[in-house]
């Protein structure tokens, strides 16, 4: 987001007091296996990153956070018998991974046209999606073995950290993410074909998947919600609705009255799963293709395609502090993201409401902490708005 390492020498002095009056008062707790791990840290002022790091305690992890003050703050998702080692050397030793998921803003279809409050919106329905349907309905991992972390930025992460997961190769991880992503996912497969007898030759029956579990269960619910909501609609709405997912007007019809007219093809969809009620392939591959449209709009998350497989990850410490937001990086139960505001309940309560003068670039509304600000030109606001302004990359720090 924004000007990173772009700040002012004033900016740097103001961001860095705030982030040092954090760090220095909050307590914050390292990750299992602490000492295994590599660390990584972005300080202000600094160019590159500061690594390898390693850390025997908690407490000296917390001397490092008040001393340095780092911007961002890192660690390895993997273990190593020697992290202070160079990544290049035999050494280092590599002893497995965290499996992790990271769902950000950059993979929102359309997310340029939303407002950044509509992209942490968008997001964390997709990591409700993915927490609750993927890894644990169909993956089998429970709450106490999952994490859910607010970045601090446009998206949240999930740390799995159980046994099983630990070995898991890049290709075995690559596997997982593309089957939670549905990347891949052959609908010609999803639907089967059933051979039905015809004098002397046999043709094929498409039917609705009768699979219990996975894409396929998923699919042949969305079939059945499908068809009970345009069967509430009237011709003209169920057309609209199909045009939606890119179905031509006229074949949206003929699909209709296939259908809800005479042939009640909705009868036989639901009591046999019996695809070929349509009176053309266009038809049924149209009326596919709107299931397939559905599934990808109701079921579709997209995890970031290069954090999930890399056994090496560096990812952001829970509780430390965004250097692109000021933002904390923040902790969550399934529970408690429903109601998880960002830009309201990650505001750390260090900050200060002692108003500061920004320069804006252009006219912002800015929701943060509770309370909306409409800014334009030169503004003054609490030091926790300024923070958010500066670093984003949107305003600049006024000094006389």
């Amino acid at each position: 987001m924004g000007k990173q390492g772009r700040l002012s020498p004033e900016e740097i002095k103001f961001v860095r007091a705030r982030f040092f009056r954090y760090y220095s008062k909050r307590k914050i707790a390292g990750p299992p296996r602490l000492g295994l791990r590599e660390w990584g840290f972005f300080l202000f002022g600094r160019e590159g990153m500061m690594r390898p790091v390693t850390f025997e305690s908690e407490s000296e992890l917390e001397k490092f956070l008040s001393l340095k003050v780092p911007r961002h703050a890192y660690y390895s998702s993997a273990y190593y018998r020697n992290p202070e080692k160079p990544m290049e050397s035999p050494e280092k030793g590599w002893m497995g991974a965290d499996l992790i998921f990271d769902l950000d803003a950059d993979g929102l279809p359309g997310a340029e046209r939303l407002s950044y409050e509509e992209q942490l919106s968008d997001v964390k329905k997709e990591v409700i999606r993915l927490y609750d349907i993927f890894l644990q309905k169909h993956l089998g991992f429970s709450d106490k073995e999952m994490l859910i972390v607010f970045s601090g930025g446009r998206g949240y992460h999930i740390h799995i950290r159980v046994p099983r997961v630990l070995d898991m190769d890049a290709d075995e991880r690559r596997e997982v993410m593309d089957y939670v992503a549905g990347n891949f996912m052959e609908f010609d497969d999803i639907f089967p074909k059933r051979k039905v007898p015809r004098t002397k030759t046999y043709s094929l029956k498409y039917m609705v998947p009768n699979s219990e579990g996975g894409w396929g269960g998923l699919v042949r619910e969305l079939v059945f919600d499908v068809l009970k909501r345009m069967i509430s609609m009237e011709k003209e709405s169920a057309v609209e609705f199909m045009k939606c997912a890119g179905i031509r007007k006229d074949i949206a019809e003929r699909i209709y009255d296939s259908l809800f007219g005479k042939r009640d093809g909705y009868s036989r969809i639901v009591e046999k799963g019996d695809l070929e009620v349509f009176r053309t392939e266009s038809e049924r591959n149209n009326f596919i293709r709107l299931i397939e449209h559905r599934v990808k709009e109701k079921y579709g998350v997209h995890p970031d395609v290069h954090v999930t497989p890399d056994t090496r990850r560096l990812i952001r410490l829970p509780f430390s502090l965004h250097g692109g937001t000021g933002f904390m990086v923040k902790p969550l139960s399934r529970d408690e993201i429903e109601d998880f505001l960002p830009t309201r309940d990650a505001v750390p309560e260090e900050y200060g409401g002692e108003k500061v003068t920004v320069f804006l670039e252009q006219k912002e509304i800015l929701n943060i902490n509770g309370e909306r600000y409409a800014l334009k030109d030169v503004k003054k606001i609490p030091e926790y708005a300024a923070i958010f302004l500066i670093l984003s990359g949107k305003g600049s720090l006024k000094t006389d």
